[in-house]
């Protein structure tokens, strides 16, 4: 949350200005999605810890000078971070200064120093750490890494995660290739069946009916045959009405096209 963040307030950081807030924004979405899995095992020590140091953050952003009568701080920022904190980590205490969250940062980091007994710059297990140094011209926190125990773990990590190739992998690969290519065979070799359309008759057989009933025809598909069907269907069932209906509007819409068209001329 402190990356890029200017110690000193009257040089803004290009990379988080005062009045930028996305940062604040984004982390309370995240922990509204993803807080819910540090509530419990190992890991639920560190939510404390986070909100802690990113109050401190809310508050310097509150308390910088852009912020005036005229261009008022935003208060859904509080809110969304009341609600945040309210709804992960209900036992953290809600500062309502920027001097109250130095404050708390300054004792979480005295305690943190005792319980794990942090020595500057060194560790007992000889990994980085990062120390907090108070500035006393503004109480803004500076952040330090010991590079050189970084550089040196990087380095174990790169020749760990180093790409050896040995005859297993070739082998592999051969094998891979040889299965790919004997299935593009097999595919070429089956027998492409062509797909076939069922002719519609232009002229059928006319079929006598009564006067309540309508006459069809039914395609039937039997192998590669295709066979007509007289349906006859009274004239008072639903399907005759829909295509009834569907030929009106159609004639109708076909008037109307024409009249419009003479008209024109």
């Amino acid at each position: 949350i402190m990356f890029g963040v200017s110690v000193n307030k009257n040089i803004p950081s290009p990379l988080d200005p005062p009045e930028n807030l996305i940062r604040i924004r984004l982390t309370c979405t995240l922990l509204d999605t993803c807080g819910k899995f540090f509530t419990h095992g190992d890991v639920k020590t560190k939510l404390p810890y986070f909100l802690t140091y990113f109050q401190c953050y809310f508050w310097s952003k509150k308390s910088a000078s852009c912020w005036n009568n005229e261009n008022k701080f935003p208060v859904y920022a509080q809110y969304q971070l009341e609600d945040c904190i309210e709804k992960n980590c209900p036992n953290v205490k809600l500062y309502s200064s920027y001097s109250e969250s130095i404050n708390a940062v300054k004792n979480l980091q005295e305690q943190l120093i005792l319980e794990y007994n942090i020595k500057q710059g060194n560790s007992e297990n000889g990994q980085g750490l990062y120390t907090a140094a108070y500035s006393h011209n503004d109480d803004s926190i500076l952040y330090e890494e010991n590079e050189e125990d970084l550089s040196d773990e990087e380095s174990d990590n790169e020749k760990e995660n180093k790409i050896v190739n040995n005859n297993n992998d070739d082998d592999f690969l051969m094998e891979l290739d040889k299965m790919v290519s004997d299935n593009v065979q097999e595919r070429l070799k089956e027998a492409i069946r062509p797909s076939q359309d069922i002719v519609v008759p232009m002229l059928g057989k006319t079929h006598k009916t009564n006067d309540k009933d309508s006459s069809f025809v039914l395609l039937v598909r039997k192998g590669n045959k295709t066979q007509c069907k007289s349906l006859n269907v009274p004239s008072d069932s639903d399907l005759v009405k829909n295509l009834k209906y569907r030929e009106e509007v159609e004639r109708l819409e076909k008037e109307k096209v024409k009249k419009l068209t003479l008209d024109i001329q």
